[in-house]
């Protein structure tokens, strides 16, 4: 708790107005969203107004070279420079769950690996939730709230309604945003009533209650009953969070985000996405195998260690589902095994994204 508290002693005022956030991937999507909030006014009036705007991004501890060395810097002087308040957080800093401390340390402590026949945890488990537990904390310190955990969120709700997060999906994202308005109904929501308010300037914060219907990105009807059933998004996050997408709104394909970050005499980073990440085409397997036959070779050792362990089940899969690593490898390399690792860096620069990821 104590490096918890530690990151956030350097903010000294107290805030008196919303907030929004832009929950950064660190690529292509995220990096058009906050120059396009910086240096657009009109999109600046119409998705932010006079609320704060906060910057915060997880560390999975599996990121390309090329994050950490170049765009990672190049993000935080950008923030400083301009006054935009930035927290890239890593697992000192309390935030990460003792269990997914990163993306290798659960493959080692568990002997297992993240696979495509597997359920998506490793982004909800280093991204989502530990963004959400440092906004707690955030929270609790940036507006003076007296609540504990999660509740916070319900602190917030009762004075200024929904925390507004902008999630970075590009418009040609659909099959992405179509799983989070599966999972979450998207929710929107107003501001509380003048009650509500009053209620938590007594100092007696409730929970609010939920509607009977909530409404999609796409304006259709969710019931409360659906999200209730096998619904993995948290209540508070349903009914005090709303997320917007201004990629979406804006009708912007990632070539456009490309252009916007150019045109505005910026860098354009890589797409982000874990060197380890099971999604990955044979292009950028090979690129992997090529650039850091180091981390290769360990994701091979921790498949190998999986399979081991498992052996005695009739179902025993691995990264790719029954083919192993080397012999997705083998496969990948008669398809570009004679690309140069620039042709191959210009197909991750076009194509490297972890699309599987919900939020």
């Amino acid at each position: 708790m104590s490096n918890r508290a530690n990151v956030l002693l350097t903010r000294q005022a107290k805030l008196t107005k919303p907030t929004v956030v832009l929950f950064c991937g660190g690529g292509q999507d995220s990096h058009a969203l906050l120059y396009q909030y910086y240096y657009d006014a009109a999109f600046r009036a119409i998705y932010v107004g006079d609320a704060h705007f906060l910057v915060v991004m997880s560390d999975t501890g599996d990121e390309h070279p090329d994050f950490y060395e170049t765009t990672l810097p190049e993000l935080r002087a950008f923030c400083a420079q301009v006054g935009i308040e930035f927290y890239f957080i890593t697992s000192d800093m309390g935030y990460h769950s003792h269990a997914w401390l990163s993306l290798m340390h659960q493959m080692k402590r568990n002997d297992t690996v993240m696979g495509v026949a597997f359920p998506k945890s490793c982004t909800d488990q280093l991204k989502v939730q530990v963004c959400y537990r440092f906004l707690s904390d955030w929270l609790r310190h940036a507006y003076g709230f007296t609540s504990k955990g999660y509740n916070t969120y319900y602190e917030y709700f009762a004075y200024y309604g929904k925390l507004v997060s902008w999630i970075g999906f590009a418009a040609d994202e659909q099959k992405r945003i179509s799983a989070v308005i599966s999972e979450c109904g998207a929710a929107e929501g107003g501001r509380p009533d003048e009650a509500r308010r009053k209620r938590r300037t007594q100092k007696t914060t409730t929970v609010p209650e939920p509607a009977d219907w909530f409404v999609d990105l796409f304006g259709q009807p969710v019931p409360k009953e659906l999200t209730k059933k096998a619904n993995p998004v948290p209540v508070y996050r349903q009914r005090c969070v709303q997320h917007r997408y201004p990629l979406v709104d804006l009708g912007l394909n990632r070539t456009d985000c490309q252009r916007l970050i150019n045109g505005y005499g910026h860098r354009v980073p890589f797409p982000t996405n874990c060197q380890r990440c099971p999604f990955q085409g044979e292009a950028e397997i090979v690129y992997l195998y090529r650039t850091q036959p180091h981390v290769w070779a360990e994701w091979v050792e921790r498949e190998a260690a999986k399979l081991l362990k498992n052996a005695h089940k009739p179902v025993n899969l691995g990264v790719k589902g029954r083919i192993t690593l080397p012999q997705y490898l083998e496969k990948a390399l008669k398809t570009y095994g004679h690309w140069t690792v620039e042709q191959l860096a210009e197909y991750r620069f076009s194509h490297g994204h972890c699309v599987m990821s919900k939020i």
